[in-house]
């Protein structure tokens, strides 16, 4: 709807009495006729424009269903049967041709692996407290508690005075302890005290250990070592193994790892050997601080050295496990793992390593005997996996189904984009049903407003040139037969696909027998009569000797091509639309703004000449009372 920008405040008719707004709205009405139809015509090229790139969307997803009829491999499926799942199955590609394998596996392939011959930790009693707060001032009211072992308990009393470390307070309790080792049954530093971190306190034992309480009037200097311990209770020492995630000589100190009872003086420098399944040697070689990092840090470092190494602590049983990433046995002259270095010391004693070869899957296919370093492996086209020690049939045969339901999918998607653009081509028009302008759509209700525009939408593709090329470009590609091709199958219709009744607009109906039995006997040639491609220059002799699927192709890529053209891509990344409909919008959005500006000075004109009409009137009024006061004067 046309609007005056401008606004002004104007008051008219005081001397005429005429409804000037009333008037001027009158006259613009009848001024803004041409400019309504201009904006009509732009709604519908926009509305055209989209009902054009919504078949484009519609022509793009069956372009991409008939370019992948063109592939060959789509023609080349196979299924598998295995007779033992549980001993081996087997994919094929489409290049396997149709056999019958019958596997005996005597041993699948195996990695190399390196584990623990035995646990690796000694099981100790611990206790650990929650932590202090230095200074601990230790005096004559909190200097005692009850140390307990096994059926002997002593009073521990520490040594007076200030400790201004955990690990000043541990040495404190260690003297203290081992006074009273005689009274306690145990032999000096049987119970160990460490400051770990955190500034907690840790006792280890090969004994159970229990702290109690002293009797309620005497002290006890159990809560700032760190244990609160209610009223007439105790705190227990647990059983634990090696903890993987503390330095190795603290674990070393406590006695918590088996294989070794001196911590280490240096870091430790090992290498580790793997091979490939090409038999190639992976090497690297590690150092290790045995005061800062742990076991896990150790393991974690191999797992991530590029070895093909796998490893884990399981502490259920108490050891660590290391895989190797390739199966088979890669290292005819020793073994697949191999330890250099310090590792006789370190991973054969500490980590207690021992080593496991892999070995090859060995194993009889169509009477010969013969092995591979990986369960996995391919033959003739046909991918084979070993799964366990056995017999079993693998039976390679073409997939007709699937064949066939990729043809009966093309035929569905063809089907419906040609009904989508016949509806097109035959929807009604409704010319008297054009674009609503604002004063319309004011006067209307939704429902009615949706009801008209549905109408006014109606048929705008109908006749197109574009789209008619297109529908019997593609019945054309359909119906007519395919030159040179080696064998019979030259036409749809020998596939059992024919069109129906001439009021369906060939619409494609499947014979499915007839169908099976093509892609049965003939599946080469069903491949063929889709695919072929022309070497031809000439443009006819190419269509001709191109396949279904390849002419499709062609068609729906230029009707594309023609849209896109004419009315640009709704995704494109552009912000200027080039298409024909796009340029002549743009030429018809500049018309409608020069109109516009046209009907502002218009509208300024009509006020401007009742403006000076009112003027003349006022004037006109005011002579006239003036001789009329003049002829009252003169007869008086």
């Amino acid at each position: 709807m046309y609007m005056n920008p401008i606004n002004t405040f104007r008051v008219s008719g005081l001397a005429s009495g005429i409804d000037t707004e009333s008037i001027v709205k009158q006259l613009m009405t009848v001024e803004r006729l041409p400019l309504d139809r201009l904006k009509q015509n732009r709604q519908i090229m926009e509305w055209t424009q989209a009902a054009y790139r919504d078949m484009n969307s519609a022509l793009l997803a069956f372009r991409n269903q008939v370019s992948n009829m063109r592939l060959q491999g789509n023609f080349l499926a196979n299924k598998v049967t295995s007779s033992n799942e549980s001993v081996a199955t087997a994919t094929a590609s489409g290049s396997a041709t149709g056999s019958v394998y019958d596997i005996n596996i005597d041993q699948l392939a195996a990695s190399a692996k390196a584990i623990s011959t035995d646990g690796i930790s000694n099981l100790k009693s611990v206790l650990i407290g929650q932590g202090i707060t230095a200074p601990v001032i230790i005096d004559s009211s909190s200097n005692s508690f009850q140390l307990k072992v096994g059926s002997n308990t002593a009073v521990i009393t520490l040594a007076e005075g200030t400790y201004n470390t955990a690990g000043d307070l541990a040495a404190a309790i260690q003297a203290a302890i081992n006074a009273k080792a005689s009274e306690l049954g145990i032999a000096e530093d049987a119970i160990k005290v460490y400051a770990i971190p955190d500034n907690k306190l840790q006792f280890v034992s090969s004994s159970s250990i229990k702290f109690e309480l002293m009797p309620a009037e005497t002290n006890d200097a159990l809560s700032k070592l760190g244990f609160d311990v209610p009223a007439g209770s105790s705190v227990k020492s647990t059983v634990q193994s090696v903890d993987i995630n503390a330095p190795i000589n603290q674990m070393i100190s406590e006695g918590r790892l088996a294989g070794v009872s001196t911590p280490y003086a240096d870091n430790l420098t090992f290498s580790i050997t793997t091979y490939n399944q090409d038999g190639n040697a992976l090497s690297k070689t590690f150092t290790i601080n045995p005061n800062t990092q742990s076991l896990q840090d150790v393991i974690s470092a191999i797992q991530n050295s590029g070895l093909g190494l796998t490893g884990f602590y399981d502490a259920a049983s108490d050891k660590i496990a290391f895989t190797s990433k390739y199966t088979g046995n890669n290292n005819a002259a020793g073994a697949d793992i191999e330890f250099g270095g310090d590792a006789a010391d370190f991973l054969n004693n500490v980590m207690r390593l021992g080593v496991t070869d892999g070995q090859d899957a060995t194993f009889t296919i169509n009477g010969l005997e013969t092995s591979r370093k990986s369960n996995t492996f391919a033959l003739n086209g046909v991918t084979f996996t070993l799964k366990s020690a056995g017999a079993a049939t693998i039976s390679v045969q073409q997939d007709t189904d699937a064949i066939v339901n990729k043809i009966k999918d093309f035929v569905t998607q063809y089907n419906d984009i040609m009904d989508k653009i016949n509806s097109a081509l035959t929807e009604k028009r409704y010319r008297d049903y054009l674009p609503l302008t604002d004063e319309q759509k004011d006067a209307m209700s939704d429902k009615e407003i949706e009801r008209w525009e549905e109408k006014a939408k109606s048929g705008l593709l109908n006749g197109d040139s574009i789209l008619y090329k297109a529908f019997y470009d593609m019945r054309n590609a359909i119906s007519h037969p395919v030159q040179g091709v080696s064998g019979e199958l030259n036409s749809m219709s020998k596939l059992g696909i024919t069109s129906g009744l001439w009021y369906e607009n060939g619409r494609l109906y499947i014979d499915e027998t007839k169908l099976r039995d093509a892609v049965s006997n003939d599946p080469d040639g069903v491949m063929e009569l889709f695919t072929k491609t022309s070497t031809a220059t000439d443009k006819t002799q190419a269509f001709n000797e191109s396949g279904i699927a390849q002419r499709l192709y062609n068609i729906v890529n230029n009707t594309i091509t023609a849209i896109t053209d004419k009315a640009g891509q709704s995704n494109s990344l552009s912000k200027v639309d080039n298409s024909i409909l796009g340029l002549q919008m743009r030429n018809m959005d500049n018309r409608i703004r020069d109109m516009e500006q046209r009907l502002i000075a218009i509208e300024d004109r009509y006020y401007r000449q009742f403006t000076a009409m009112e003027r003349a009137l006022n004037q006109m009024n005011a002579q006239s009372a003036w001789l009329v006061q003049q002829l009252v004067a003169s007869q008086q």
